[in-house]
Parts: structure tokens; C-alpha cells; sequence
């Protein structure tokens, strides 16, 4: 979360406060109330390459950073990376935390679109995923020192079972085991994973955060 973008938001805002102000820009008389929309791929940017460079295909046009600036501030994120997907949210966290020769833990009951990212694209990367029922005690036997990374869902995609999250979090931790969660199904409106110990969580903003079925996004927030 870029703390400018969010200046305006006291520490005490409540979500519905965040939600509607958190990464737009401080009042000044003769500037928009809310974000425009930047129908632009190319911006003006420093001569000789001094600073950030603005780039719609980079991902920081003032749409993508005031979004990003909103969902972190939801979620009590440090930071927030919007992608293009909610497939593409997960492979960010997944490839940006591991490599070939790490092992997963993932949870048995996963969205399909997820299982099949891990077993065939992953798998041909060298990433080795284990499953365990995370519903079930069973599962903290499957947790070792040889885990990289915990994947779970909660609520679970299409069941909406909902987990016990922060023992999987202390787990993981104790395993020095990243903990990744797709909260999709819930929103930061009504349960923020990194509050739980998650170290990153995951939406695929085309379903409830977008809500309308006219958007196809994803985010990742997390804490450094």
C-alpha cells in the first residue's frame, strides 16, 4: 500500500469509509471527487528514465494504483498487486514465493482453475504439491519443515465451507511455511485473512468484489 495514496484515511476509518475514499486522491477545490477513468496507455514521464515510469502495460496507471491502494487498505495490507485475472492473482503469489525443487501444501478442496495451475503448470516447473484436508487433523501431519507454501480457500470454492484459519497460520509458521489465501468468496467486508496470520491473500475480483459480472480482475495484498 503506497501510504500517499491513503492519506487521506485515518487509522480509525471504518470499511465502509475505506472502501469509498481509501487511494483517491486528497481534496483540493477543482479536482474530481472520484478517480476518473484513464482511458490511456502512455503517460508523461520524467526526461532520461528519472523515476517511476507510467506504463498502462505495467500495471500503475492512476486506476490500477488507486485500486490497489483500496483493497490494501481493506484488507489491512501493507501492499496490493492487481492483475488481470483472478488465475493470474494466484500464479503471482505462488511463482513470486517458490521454485523448482519447493513443495506445496495445498488444501483438497481448491477452485479447479487452481488445481490445475498447481498440478500441471507448477508441476512442470519442478514444484511438487502435496493435498490435505484442512477439515480434518490430518493435515498437520502433511505440514513439515519441507514445505514452502500453505494454499488454502476460505470459504472453499463451490462448497463454502469455511476453515479455522489462524491454527494453519501458526503451523505454517512454526514450519517456516508461507501461508497464501483465497478469500474470494468472503471480501475484506467480511473476513481479512492477513488478521488471521496469512502472509497474502487472494481475490479474484470477477466474482464478489466486482459483483456485476462486467470485470475480469484479481488481487494480491499482503504484509511486509
Amino acid at each position: 500500500m503506497r501510504d500517499e495514496k491513503n492519506s487521506i484515511i485515518r487509522p480509525s476509518a471504518g470499511l465502509s469509509t475505506r472502501a469509498v475514499h481509501a487511494g483517491g486522491a486528497t481534496p483540493e477545490v477543482g479536482k474530481p471527487v472520484t478517480t476518473p477513468i484513464f482511458q490511456t496507455s502512455t503517460f508523461y514521464n520524467e526526461r532520461g528514465g528519472g523515476g517511476e515510469v507510467l506504463y498502462t502495460r505495467y500495471g500503475n496507471n492512476p486506476n490500477h494504483l488507486a485500486l490497489e491502494a483500496r483493497i490494501a487498505a481493506l484488507e489491512g495490507a501493507d501492499a496490493c498487486v492487481a492483475t488481470a485475472s483472478g488465475m493470474a492473482a494466484i500464479a503471482v503469489a505462488l511463482l513470486s514465493a517458490v521454485a523448482s525443487g519447493d513443495t506445496i501444501l495445498a488444501a483438497r478442496a481448491l477452485y479447479g482453475g487452481t488445481r490445475t495451475l498447481l498440478d500441471r503448470e507448477l508441476a512442470r516447473l519442478g514444484v511438487t504439491t502435496t493435498y490435505a484436508d484442512f477439515f480434518d487433523e490430518s493435515w498437520r501431519a502433511a505440514l513439515h519443515t519441507g514445505v514452502r507454501l500453505v494454499l488454502v480457500e476460505t470459504p472453499t470454492n463451490p462448497l463454502v465451507r469455511v476453515l479455522d484459519l489462524a491454527p494453519i497460520a501458526d503451523a505454517a509458521r512454526a514450519a517456516g511455511a508461507l501461508l497464501v489465501v483465497d478469500s474470494t468468496f468472503a471480501t475484506p467486508i467480511n473476513f481479512r485473512p492477513l488478521e488471521h496470520g496469512a502472509d497474502l491473500v487472494v481475490h479474484s475480483a470477477t466474482k464478489y468484489l466486482g459483483g456485476h459480472s462486467d470485470v475480469t480482475a484479481g488481487v494480491v495484498a499482503g504484509t511486509t
